[in-house]
C-alpha cells in the first residue's frame, strides 16, 4: 500500500475531477485571494500558511495535500477511517435519490481498492445512519453531525442519472436492458464501472444524450449474488447463434407444436408497441398431457432473453395478486412462465390472470396525503402451462390455446433437444438481440399487418367470436413482418400455404371448445389428469377400439368407457364440484362424440394369468368418437 500522502493526494484530485463546471462561491474570509475551489484570480493553486496547496477552500472545510481541515483544524482521520465521495446521484420513477458513495480510492491511481455503495437521502441525514451505512461495508465514521454535514457540504455537484429499474424494455431511454447490458437499435452498450450507460434517446426530434443507471452492475452491489431473474436475464455475446439456426433446432425437437408460442415470444419482444395499438396482450395458454413437452417448450423459449427461466407454480393457491402483480412488472417485453394453472385456482387470483389480458395489475393505497391510489401495471406477456383446459368462458376468449398431445418422441426429436439444452448452456440471448433490431420495422408495419391479418381470419371463419381473431391476428403480426422482409425464416413455412392454415384451424378447434358444456370439459380434464398419474388405466376402465373400413383398418377410431369405473376416481379428485354420475352419462349420450352403447369386454384387472390376458364378460360401455374428442378437448390415452 502506498504512502498515506499520496492517499489524500488521490482524494483531492478525485473531487477536483468532478469540479471543474462549479460555480464561484464567496471569498473565503481568510484568503481573498482564493475561491472556493482554492485557484486563485488568475487559475493558480493558492498555498496555506505552511505552503500546502489548497484544493478546496471554504469558510468551513479546506482540503489539501494532507488532508481535511473542519474549522481549522485537520481532522480528516478523526472522522473517518477511509476517504470517500459522491461520485453520482441516481433518481427512480418514484422521484426517490440514491447516491453512488465512493470508498476508497480511484483504481487507476494504484491505490486502495474502491468499495461503491448506494445510499439514500436518509442514510445522509444523520453521522448515526451513515456510519451504520459505512459499518456494513467494514469502513468506520467517527464524526458528528456536524462534521458529516460540513464534509458534504463542500463536495462539488454531481452528475445525476435515471434508474432503469426493469429489465427489458424501457421507454424513457428507448433501449432494452438485461442485467448486464443495455441494446440500442441492435448495438449492445456496455455500462461503466459504475453501473451507467450512457444512450442517446431521441427527444422532440433531437438527439439528447442520458445517462441510465443499472443496479445489477457487480461494482455497485457490492459483490451481492443477482436475484434468479436477473441472473438468468444477462446477455451473452455469441455471434454464431442466429434465430434460423436456433428456430431449425427447436423445430426439430418439438415439430409444429413450437410454432405458435414461437411466434409469441416474438411478438413479447415488441409486446409494448402491441399493446399501444391493440390495447390488449393475449395470453398464451399451453394445455398437454403428461410427457407432451409442453412444458420444455417454453423453457427452451425463455432461453432466448439469457438462460432458461424458473417457472413459478400456481398449484396450491400460495401466490397473492399482489404479487404476481409484481413479478410481472419486473420486466417489460418478457415472458412470465406461470405453470400448475387448475380451475379451483382462488377467484381474486383467477382474476388477476384475466386482468393481465388488459395490462391491469393491481392498485395499493398511495403513502401521501391526496387519496391517490398507485397502479402496478403489467408489462410483460404471460404464458401458462396446464394440464386442463381452462372452464371461466371469460379467461378462455382471452388465451390463445396450443394443445401439446404427443407424447412419442422419435430419436430424432430426443437427439435435437438433447443438442438445444446443451446450446442453451452458454446463454441465447443473441436471438433476442437479432430480433430487437428490427423494432423500427416493427413499428411501421404493425398496424398494416395486424389489419391483414384480421381480415384473412374474418373471412375465413364466419360467425366466430371476433377475440379470437384479435388474439390471433394480434401475436402473429410481428413473425409475420419478419417473415414477410426476410429477416427471419421459420423452417421455410410460407403464412398462406402453411401458417395461415394453422392459425385458421387453431382458431376453430379453441372456439369450438367454448361451445361444449363446463361438465364435459372438467369430466375429460380430470379424467386426463387420473389416466397421466396411473389411477385409470387403459384396457381396464377405457379401451382404444379399431374399425375396419373395406380392407383397411383405422386404428384408435374409438374409444370405450366403464362410466362406473371412472365415476369413483373423478367424484373423488372434483370433490365439491364433482357431478352426478346421471348427470355425466346424459352429457355424454347428447355430446357430438356418442357414438352408441354397446356391450365391450375389458382387461381383467390385476396381472395377466400365465402370461395371458384375461377379459370380462361383456359389460355395458358408452363407445365415443375418440378422434373427434381427441381433437377437440385435448385428451389423450394412447
Amino acid at each position: 500500500m502506498k504512502g498515506l500522502d499520496e492517499v489524500k493526494v488521490a482524494l483531492a484530485k478525485s473531487i477536483l475531477k468532478t469540479k471543474e463546471e462549479a460555480d464561484k462561491p464567496k471569498k473565503d474570509t481568510n484568503t481573498d485571494t482564493t475561491d472556493k475551489d482554492g485557484k486563485d484570480d488568475d487559475g493558480e493553486y493558492e498555498t496555506d500558511d505552511d505552503g500546502n496547496t489548497l484544493y478546496l477552500n471554504t469558510s468551513s472545510v479546506k482540503i489539501t495535500v494532507n488532508g481535511v481541515y473542519i474549522n481549522g483544524k485537520y481532522d480528516w482521520y478523526g472522522v473517518a477511517e477511509f476517504p470517500f465521495q459522491i461520485r453520482h446521484l441516481i433518481r427512480n420513477s418514484d422521484d426517490e435519490v440514491f447516491r453512488i458513495l465512493q470508498i476508497g480510492n480511484d483504481k487507476e491511481l494504484g491505490l486502495d481498492t474502491p468499495i461503491y455503495i448506494k445510499l439514500t437521502n436518509k442514510d445522509f441525514s444523520s453521522a448515526a445512519k451513515f456510519r451504520t451505512a459505512l459499518y456494513k461495508q467494514q469502513r468506520v465514521f467517527l464524526g458528528k453531525d456536524d462534521d458529516l454535514f460540513k464534509i458534504l457540504n463542500a463536495m462539488p455537484p454531481v452528475n445525476e442519472s435515471i434508474a432503469a429499474e426493469k429489465l427489458g424494455w424501457n421507454k424513457d431511454a428507448q433501449a432494452y436492458f438485461f442485467s448486464n447490458v443495455a441494446v440500442k437499435d441492435g448495438n449492445v452498450l456496455e455500462p461503466d464501472e459504475f453501473g451507467l450507460v450512457k444512450v442517446t434517446v431521441d427527444e422532440d426530434g433531437k438527439d439528447v444524450e442520458r445517462t441510465f443507471f443499472m443496479p445489477y452492475v457487480d461494482s455497485i452491489t457490492g459483490g451481492v449474488k443477482k436475484d434468479d431473474a436477473a441472473e438468468n436475464f444477462t446477455y451473452f455475446p455469441n455471434k454464431e447463434i442466429t434465430f434460423n439456426k436456433w428456430f431449425q433446432m427447436l423445430y426439430d425437437a418439438h415439430k409444429h407444436y413450437c410454432i405458435f408460442p414461437t411466434c409469441f415470444a416474438i411478438a413479447s419482444i415488441f409486446r409494448d408497441i402491441l399493446f399501444d395499438e391493440l390495447k390488449f396482450m393475449p395470453i398464451l395458454y399451453v394445455k398437454g398431457v403428461r410427457g407432451s413437452g409442453k412444458s420444455s417448450i417454453i423453457r427452451n423459449l425463455t432461453s432466448i432473453f439469457g438462460k432458461p427461466q424458473r417457472e413459478v407454480s400456481l398449484k396450491g393457491n400460495q401466490n397473492t395478486p399482489k404479487s404476481m402483480a409484481r413479478m410481472m412488472n419486473q420486466k417489460s417485453n418478457a415472458l412470465v412462465w406461470l405453470d400448475e394453472y387448475h380451475n379451483d385456482i382462488i377467484g381474486n387470483v383467477q382474476g388477476m390472470l384475466q386482468s393481465m389480458y388488459d395490462g391491469a395489475g393491481y392498485q395499493k393505497a398511495s403513502f401521501s396525503n391526496d387519496n391517490k391510489v398507485d397502479t402496478v401495471d403489467v408489462q410483460s406477456s404471460l404464458v401458462l402451462t396446464s394440464n386442463y383446459l381452462p372452464e371461466n368462458e371469460i379467461f378462455y376468449t382471452r388465451t390463445i390455446l396450443v394443445q401439446a398431445n404427443e407424447t412419442q418422441k422419435t430419436t430424432q426429436q430426443r437427439d435435437a433437444y438433447k443438442a438445444l439444452i446443451e446450446l442453451e448452456r452458454g446463454g441465447l440471448s443473441q436471438i433476442c438481440v437479432e430480433i430487437l433490431q428490427y423494432r423500427t420495422l416493427i413499428e411501421r408495419r404493425f398496424k398494416e399487418m395486424y389489419d391483414a391479418l384480421f381480415s384473412y381470419f374474418f373471412n375465413e371463419l364466419p360467425g366466430v367470436d371476433t377475440r379470437f381473431l384479435d388474439n390471433m391476428a394480434g401475436m402473429l403480426a410481428p413473425a409475420m413482418i419478419l417473415l414477410d422482409e426476410k429477416k427471419i425464416r421459420m423452417v421455410n413455412l410460407d403464412f398462406f400455404d402453411e401458417l395461415g392454415k394453422m392459425a385458421v384451424e387453431n382458431i376453430k378447434q379453441q372456439f369450438d371448445i367454448l361451445q361444449e358444456t363446463s361438465v364435459t370439459l372438467e369430466f375429460w380434464n380430470i379424467i386426463q389428469v387420473l389416466f397421466d398419474r396411473g389411477v385409470i388405466r387403459k384396457g381396464q376402465d377405457l379401451k382404444l377400439l379399431n374399425e375396419t373400413v373395406g380392407d383397411k383398418v383405422l386404428y384408435n377410431q374409438y374409444l370405450a368407457i366403464r362410466l362406473g369405473r371412472l365415476y369413483v376416481p373423478y367424484a373423488k379428485e372434483a370433490g365439491n364440484r364433482a357431478k352426478s354420475q346421471q348427470e355425466i352419462s346424459e352429457e355424454l349420450v347428447h355430446s357430438e362424440f356418442f357414438v352408441c352403447k354397446k356391450d365391450v369386454r375389458f382387461l381383467q384387472d390385476g396381472d395377466a394369468l400365465d402370461g395371458k390376458q384375461s377379459f370380462t364378460n361383456p359389460t355395458s360401455s358408452i363407445i365415443l368418437d375418440y378422434q373427434k374428442l381427441s381433437k377437440k378437448v385435448g385428451v389423450k390415452f394412447n
